[in-house]
């Protein structure tokens, strides 16, 4: 159960990546988010793909600085640290990548890799470490002699369990699962995210929880916030978002998940246009170009993500 006190907390980031092609010109993958993770909470981001979801992922984590904005873990200011103390605050972050296998030397049995994240972090001697590399890897449903496979030999849903048992050898605070299950069949995510559960709840981690896919978010997350070029457009708790959903934006990710509950079948929000670039988003609301409610006002300004409910937030000049 998430409690009040945060684990982390994110205030206006910014994330810019210039075109290599033309300096004047530059892409805005994150504006002005604003988020706080609670202690032992799965906070759920969700958005389509090029929203920007997971540059604010590597930007929590601190893989990538931000251009602007403050990343507060605990208490302590990522971006004050020197590059000795951030590297020692590392280990209360970890991420989980979609392709485990991109992130792992091919020529390096699995053993090795896990081992040598506790060496880098000069944690045990080499019995203790191999130690500690097979309890977790057992926590997390694979056996002692996988350690001596190279990742190759692996399947998708095996290849996730050894990324989640690397991020968890350091017993971190904040677990950023980015993407973790969309490359899995179906019956693999499920246990992928029932594994996810299980340790969250034996551990008492603390999640971000990145997806496309609205409904294994809602399955997995105590919180959701839901993105849209760059921006995050509402927030609230999962259940609260879902039966009284706000942002237009949000309506038409839920109209795309097929629900069999339902006798009758709800005429599905079709989005008009395509994304727009985030080199040239639009003025006012980004989302204006294809929400089917905008008004000239939604040209002028962009509204403020602001509380319409307890606990319920929109950017949004028509929800109330």
């Amino acid at each position: 159960m998430a409690g009040e006190e945060s684990i982390l907390r994110a205030e206006k980031i910014y994330k810019n990546f210039p075109v290599k092609t033309n300096r004047h010109l530059t892409v805005r993958a994150v504006s002005d988010v604003s988020l706080t993770i609670r202690v032992g909470e799965i906070y759920g981001l969700v958005g389509e793909s090029g929203c920007g979801k997971s540059t604010l992922g590597r930007v929590i984590s601190y893989l990538i600085p931000p251009t602007s904005g403050k990343v507060w873990l605990n208490d302590t200011d990522l971006s004050a640290l020197p590059k000795k103390e951030l590297r020692r605050q590392r280990q209360n972050i970890q991420m989980v990548f979609q392709d485990c296998l991109a992130s792992m030397d091919p020529q390096q049995r699995v053993g090795d890799a896990l081992t040598e994240v506790l060496r880098v972090h000069s944690i045990g001697d080499p019995a203790q470490r191999m130690s500690a590399v097979i309890d977790i890897i057992q926590q997390v449903g694979l056996r002692p002699e996988h350690l001596f496979r190279y990742p190759h030999e692996f399947s998708g849903g095996q290849r996730q369990r050894i990324g989640l048992a690397r991020a968890l050898l350091l017993h971190p605070a904040l677990m950023v699962c980015d993407e973790p299950v969309s490359a899995l069949d179906v019956s693999i995510q499920a246990q992928i995210l029932n594994l996810l559960l299980d340790l969250q709840q034996q551990n008492h981690h603390s999640y971000l929880f990145i997806a496309h896919d609205i409904s294994v978010v809602k399955h997995i997350s105590d919180r959701i916030g839901v993105m849209y070029l760059g921006h995050l457009v509402e927030e609230a708790e999962t259940e609260e978002l879902f039966a009284h959903t706000a942002h237009p934006y949000t309506k038409a990710l839920l109209s795309a998940v097929p629900d069999i509950s339902k006798r009758h079948e709800e005429e599905r929000i079709v989005l008009k246009g395509d994304l727009p670039s985030p080199i040239h988003a639009p003025s006012g609301c980004v989302f204006r170009t294809r929400c089917p409610y905008a008004t000239a006002a939604c040209a002028e300004a962009a509204p403020e993500l602001r509380e319409i409910a307890p606990g319920h937030k929109a950017a949004c000049h028509l929800c109330k």
